[in-house]
């Protein structure tokens, strides 16, 4: 479901140019569902999981997949539905889509997505058109306007990191639909109708039948989206919520012969030795990829190319890694758990959380609340005011910078309705940095895999946001999952604590403890005695790689520091960006957050704007010998 690429004329005045010819080829993927010219549009499906309908002057597309519709043909589905009430509700349904109409009667071209899209889409409007596609490199490309960067967007995201707010991208002038958004173009207005922030509703049932609620639903998630007879993709973790899968699945009568499991990380990963396990006592297929250092740096364009410039460069290679995957086995599609964490587990609500009675104490704590462990889920800045200001070349900019930030922040809190602080925080994470940051970044399954979503699930979702905040604690409801739909792996050990999955939280967190308090020896004894014991609890750890390895020190140095027109250099001082570098690599201070964002940033520059970095143009069939360990 990667989307559509095309173009559409308010007046139509000429005759319509071929959308493929005119936005060229798109990266990495060439294959083309459905090519489409009508009055007005000119458009081209990417991806082989489309439908296609033109019928009395009415052409509907379909990209994705809906379930719950009795209908083979989903644009036929659409079709009687628009027919019927309009545009309403057809951003409610039950899947991961994207739907294109053009009505030529009502002289009304619309574009709508689901309420947890997936589906990438960019567009811009000039000289009375309206151009769109997943790939924004097209857009930037056929942009009659230069291209400049939308500070706020940019600045936002680096001091709050893995957040997204609104309909904003890098570039100013270019927009991406919102999740559940509804674009419909009139005449010659374009009307944004957004959908209503996810909120918790929480009930005061028993825990036991707000379990069973989600269980069932879940349940019913995997028997709508899995064929019986096909083989699937799901990502094994050491962690509980793949077993959630494992267990919903089973429960679901998926044969475990026909689910193959997946972990990526560094050698020895200790994520994928429980995931190993996991898949044993499931007598299932797993498949361990070991990705090394370096080749974070070899694909470290690609990940950011596809992705409009929003990730991080460390998922370049993960481009590469899903479609090598696809081409090994005979997959109908790839499982991910998305997002269950947040939803059941309350991992991203510190404890200072639970004691706030009134939301509007969240943004203040947001500014001032600093990491614990080396774990980060919730939200914190990633430098303090006086950092931030200080990096600055101007204090005006930094200043705007940092109003823009809490004014991004204040504007999503207020579409969230509740008193609960923690119900609020975790909806506000949901939206920004699930929806909006993590969800666009799914792109890399997606370019070469059928990505399935079994979390993202319409009733699993009411179900879960019934769930009281109380009972979402530490895990509490998410651990009481897991009894209810896989028992069985409730004695293989949880990654976090690396004790079995049953122990009650309190003593969890002290064995969790435990494990940081290890990495802190070993980081304590790389800086006295430059003596290197790697951790195994991260798929990559870039806070030792950028200490500890030369060529990672190289690639700092040469990103962030050497491009004197480059984005960085146009607003921070490069005697403080180079601080930055020397205190992370000394011990000094932990940093390394902020260089992965600063590097991405200054990544995307080099390829959006400066051209001088160029990402992968096909697939790259990486040598999987070593990377790829079938157990």
């Amino acid at each position: 479901m990667i989307g559509f690429s095309g173009i559409y004329d308010f007046l139509n005045k000429v005759p319509m140019p071929n959308a493929k010819a005119l936005l060229g080829q798109d990266l990495l993927r060439n294959k083309i569902g459905h090519e489409v010219s009508a009055d007005k549009l000119s458009f081209y499906i990417a991806g082989d999981d489309s439908s296609f309908i033109t019928k009395n002057k009415i052409v509907i597309a379909v990209s994705g997949n809906i379930y719950e519709t009795g209908s083979k043909n989903l644009a036929n589905f659409i079709l009687k539905k628009y027919k019927k009430n309009g545009v309403s509700g057809l951003n409610k349904l039950n899947g991961s889509y994207i739907i294109l109409i053009n009505d030529l009667v009502l002289n009304k071209f619309c574009i709508i997505t689901d309420e947890n899209s997936v589906v990438p889409f960019y567009y811009i409007v000039e000289n009375r058109k309206f151009i769109f596609s997943w790939d924004i490199s097209r857009l930037i490309k056929i942009s009659n306007a230069p291209v400049t960067y939308n500070e706020s967007n940019l600045m936002s995201w680096l001091m709050v990191g893995g957040r997204g707010f609104l309909n904003h991208t890098r570039f100013n002038g270019i927009s991406k639909i919102e999740p559940g958004e509804i674009i419909v173009v009139e005449g010659l207005e374009v009307n944004n109708y957004k959908s209503n922030y996810f909120c918790f509703e929480p009930s005061d049932l028993p825990i036991n039948e707000l379990v069973d609620d989600a269980a069932e639903a879940l349940i019913n998630s995997f028997k709508m989206r899995l064929n019986k007879n096909k083989k699937y993709y799901i990502g094994l973790s050491g962690g509980l919520d793949s077993r959630i899968l494992l267990g919903a699945a089973k429960k679901a009568d998926v044969n475990s012969k026909n689910l193959i499991a997946y972990t990526y990380g560094v050698p020895n990963f200790q994520e994928a030795d429980i995931a190993q396990l996991l898949a044993a006592k499931r007598r299932m297929k797993h498949i361990k990829i070991e990705l090394l250092p370096k080749d974070y740096i070899e694909f470290a364009n690609d990940g950011l190319s596809v992705s409009a410039g929003s990730s991080i460069f460390k998922h370049g290679i993960h481009v590469h890694m899903y479609n090598k995957l696809s081409r090994l086995n005979n997959t109908k599609g790839l499982l991910l758990g998305s997002a269950l964490d947040l939803l059941a587990g309350g991992t991203h609500s510190p404890n200072e959380l639970y004691n706030i009675k009134n939301k509007s104490y969240l943004l203040d704590m947001y500014t001032n609340l600093t990491q614990k462990g080396d774990v980060k889920n919730y939200l914190t800045y990633n430098m303090s005011k006086e950092e931030f200001q200080s990096l600055c070349k101007e204090k005006k900019m930094s200043k705007k910078a940092l109003d823009d930030t809490r004014d991004l922040l204040a504007y999503s809190l207020e579409k969230i309705e509740g008193e609960d602080a923690v119900d609020i925080n975790d909806a506000l994470a949901f939206e920004i940095r699930i929806k909006r940051w993590y969800n666009p970044n799914l792109i890399y399954p997606q370019l070469s895999n059928n990505l399935i979503l079994p979390t993202y699930d319409t009733n699993f979702i009411n179900a879960i946001k019934k769930v009281p905040s109380y009972h979402r604690k530490d895990s509490t409801f998410r651990i009481k999952l897991l009894k209810e739909l896989a028992p069985d792996l409730l004695d293989i050990a949880h990654d976090a604590s690396m004790q079995p999955a049953w122990i009650s939280p309190n003593f969890s967190k002290k064995f969790s403890k435990l494990q940081e308090e290890v990495d802190t020896i070993k980081h304590d004894m790389w800086n006295k005695e430059k003596k290197y014991l790697p951790s195994t609890r991260f798929d990559a750890n870039f806070f030792e790689w950028f200490r500890v390895h030369k060529d990672w020190k190289d690639f700092l140095k040469k990103i962030i520091l050497s491009k004197e027109d480059g984005l960085l250099n146009s607003f921070f001082k490069p005697k403080g960006l180079e601080n930055m570098i020397v205190k992370h690599c000394n011990g000094d201070k932990n940093n390394h957050k902020i260089l992965q964002f600063l590097s991405s940033l200054q990544i995307m520059d080099n390829i959006f704007i400066k051209k001088t970095d160029i990402p992968s143009k096909d697939f790259k069939d990486i040598n999987f010998s070593r990377k790829i360990k079938n157990d």
